[in-house]
């Protein structure tokens, strides 16, 4: 007759595993002895024996009254978890010797695509603990994936099942080959290395550089569990040296001049790149090849951990043109902070592409020049937090706060992005890209807090999006009526890395209404779509593109630039019909028209003027 007996504690902390290995043991003596039905936790997930609880409880003996009241301080005094309260006289003593009786709990460690708890764990980890990290008590930016289940199940929620733990490999443990032996940490092994090193590449790097001295932004992954096995942290063995292998047949480059700076960068020839891809050419432009392209950027986290910006620069390069690093004083970061590692970033990794790339932040947040005309208002549920302004914008009470859900707690240092500075700032460039609207139609993950909890439709928060596009465009055009302003268009929504096809009409009618009521001058709409049934999103960041929707996102780029006459050569891609099924084509190396290779999401031309498959990226 077999059953389990549920017991769980409020709050994150767990009974000790050996308590748990007695009640275990008080389980199988009572077993044939029922006497009424008890259930323990937050939920009757489970029965058990009230005859269970009194074996256990003759076992044990009451732990010191001072760690009786560390535990019920660390509860808080919770009244959801009253019916535990029985279980604070259950504490086993002099048990650090027992041998155990039977296997600790079954667990689960969640998989993508099984259950909503690794959605919940994945987002917690990846975006949530970035934009609200007072929300994850205990936990960090460097806590991993099992560390955040464990937190959600703690507290029951999400049907978040106990994890299994991770084993990392003691530090004195006898090495098993020669001292000069080498590993590189990868992904999904058994030690925190990898994770460790990977974040302190893609965020620590950015956000504290005096913590990792002889490191810098440019640094690999090599170099940073390198420096992490020099002082002895997470485990992290010697990693094994990058073999750089020198190309059968180096693509010849020019050094081409900068006229504003006098400095040399290295571009491909206009012989190089017509060899390599099937071109378009075009006289009468605003920008002939060989001369300067200054863009800049200005997104959420689709240009923080995305790679597009990245393609784009190493396209424009290979196409003949030089792209110059500018000098720019509000850009935040020169690569992506996070995100996958594409098949061809050695073509772009060395590029520094300006960007400001605020996560979590919605089209509000580079409108307006200051807060003066916000109306102090409580933030949602949390009077702790204080008043924080809303202003009305196309008939809607939208909030002053920029963060993810305008949590003030998690706005960070710079609490707005002015239109007038960002005028100023890219007064000398020739195109800036405006990706920093994708989450004003996604405020219903966050129970339309920015909103007031106005429950506004999709579609209709397009025409907030319209008002703040305005604001910013002409405050850039009011420094230079020339530049040239591209608006990305919202990507549709994703179940893992596949497209939501559901999702496809709803999202064409809201980049539509961006698209017609913006109007303004030398303002042009990059609208784009993905292959449905390829994988084409991050797994790392849901909802972000992948490799291959960035290089479709990069590609559209050039595109319209090429139509709206400001680039004399761009890349020859399809039209049409034709346009549509070299999209969704995957047979890349028995592929003869290079055009369909770069329209391709899957396929791209290699160095070597082949097609190529084009991977997701690694994540």
């Amino acid at each position: 007759n077999m059953f389990m007996c549920r017991v769980s504690m409020c709050g994150p902390s767990p009974l000790t595993a050996a308590f748990r290995v007695l009640l275990l043991a008080a389980l199988m003596l009572c077993a044939n002895h029922p006497i009424v039905l008890v259930a323990f936790g937050r939920r009757p997930m489970h029965l058990g024996w009230a005859c269970c609880v009194l074996a256990a409880s003759t076992a044990a003996v009451a732990a010191s009254t001072s760690h009786d009241r560390a535990l019920a301080a660390g509860r808080g005094g919770d009244e959801r978890c009253a019916d535990e309260q029985v279980l604070m006289q259950l504490r086993p003593a002099q048990l650090s010797t027992a041998a155990p009786l039977a296997p600790e709990a079954a667990c689960h460690t969640a998989v993508e695509g099984e259950s909503e708890c690794y959605e919940h764990v994945d987002w917690a980890m990846r975006l949530g603990i970035y934009s609200d990290p007072d929300w994850y008590p205990g936990l960090s930016v460097t806590s991993s994936f099992v560390d955040f289940q464990a937190w959600l199940h703690s507290r029951g929620d999400h049907g978040c099942p106990k994890p299994c733990p991770t084993m990392a490999q003691p530090s004195t443990a006898a090495p098993l080959a020669p001292a000069a032996a080498c590993h590189t940490a990868v992904e999904g092994e058994e030690s925190e290395c990898y994770e460790h090193a990977d974040w302190a590449m893609r965020f620590g790097i950015y956000s504290h550089p005096d913590w990792y001295p002889g490191l810098s932004l440019t640094s690999s992954f090599v170099d940073f569990q390198a420096w992490l096995h020099s002082k002895g942290e997470h485990g992290c063995p010697k990693p094994c040296p990058i073999e750089v292998v020198t190309p059968s047949a180096p693509v010849e480059v020019s050094s081409t001049p900068q006229p504003d700076q006098g400095s040399s960068t290295t571009v491909l020839s206009p012989a190089a790149s017509d060899s390599r891809f099937a071109t378009v050419s075009q006289t009468t432009a605003r920008i002939q090849v060989g001369g300067e392209v200054r863009f800049y950027v200005i997104g959420t986290s689709n240009v923080a951990w995305q790679t597009w910006p990245d393609q784009l620069h190493a396209m424009l390069r290979d196409l003949g043109y030089v792209v110059p690093s500018q000098a720019y004083t509000l850009t935040n970061q020169v690569h992506p902070s996070s995100g996958p590692i594409c098949d061809n970033a050695n073509e772009f990794a060395g590029l520094e592409t300006p960007r400001i790339g605020k996560v979590g932040w919605a089209s509000w947040g580079f409108a307006y020049d200051s807060k003066e005309d916000c109306t102090p208002a409580e933030f949602e549920g949390q009077p702790e937090i204080g008043q924080h302004g809303f202003r009305e914008i196309a008939g809607h009470q939208v909030s002053c706060i920029n963060s993810w859900a305008c949590n003030p707690a998690g706005q960070g240092k710079g609490t707005l992005v002015s239109p007038s500075a960002v005028a100023e700032d890219v007064k000398a460039a020739h195109v800036v890209l405006l990706s920093n609207w994708i989450n004003d139609s996604k405020q219903r993950w966050a129970q339309f807090k920015c909103y007031k909890s106005e429950n506004v439709d999709f579609v209709d928060t397009a025409d907030i999006t319209v008002v703040n596009l305005r604001r910013l465009i002409q405050a850039i055009h009011s420094k230079n009526p020339e530049t040239i302003v591209l608006i990305m268009a919202l990507y549709p929504g994703s179940s893992g890395p596949f497209v939501i096809e559901s999702s496809l009409a709803l999202t064409a009618k809201i980049n539509e209404k961006v698209r017609t009521l913006v109007n303004e001058p030398n303002t042009f709409f990059v609208d784009y779509t993905v292959p449905v049934g390829q994988d084409v999103f991050q797994t790392k960041h849901t909802g972000h593109f992948n490799c291959r929707g960035d290089k479709v996102m990069a590609t559209k780029v050039l595109e319209v630039m090429f139509d709206a006459g400001v680039l004399a050569r761009s890349l020859a891609l399809p039209k049409g019909d034709d346009s549509a099924r070299c999209l969704a084509e995957t047979a890349c190396e028995a592929m003869v028209d290079k055009s369909c290779c770069q329209r391709s999401a899957s396929c791209y031309v290699d160095t070597q003027g082949l097609c190529k498959s084009y991977g997701p990226g690694a994540q």
